[in-house]
């Protein structure tokens, strides 16, 4: 597999949020390439339900199934593909409306 430039990397480290899901954690990712591909990566651990939903600045952006306490979600695909965020952003996971991790994306 070669090796591609990264043009734009946002990234942020999840914490819990509330006192339910404390042992819960996790991180988001999106990288623009190059070639204008964009890929958004999001791992969770360690969260004690079956669903959770992922919102960036108020927006729900995804759905991810959880099992065994843990999901990850993987998209790769042209430009456009992957919804826009910027740098300042909030980042939630939310379970059955429950904010359950947080976080603020950084330029990396």
């Amino acid at each position: 597999m070669a090796i591609r430039k990264v043009t734009s990397e946002l990234e942020a480290k999840l914490a819990s949020a509330d006192r339910r899901f404390a042992k819960a954690s996790g991180k988001l990712e999106r990288k623009v390439y190059g070639d204008s591909t964009e890929r958004l990566k999001v791992r969770i651990k360690g969260l004690d339900a079956a669903e959770a939903s992922l919102v960036v600045a108020g927006r729900e952006i995804a759905s991810v199934t959880v099992a065994h306490g843990r999901a990850e979600l993987d998209l790769e695909s042209a430009a456009g593909a992957v919804p826009p965020m910027r740098a300042g952003e909030t980042v939630q996971v939310s379970v059955d409306e429950v904010v359950a991790l947080e976080g603020t994306l950084v330029e990396d």
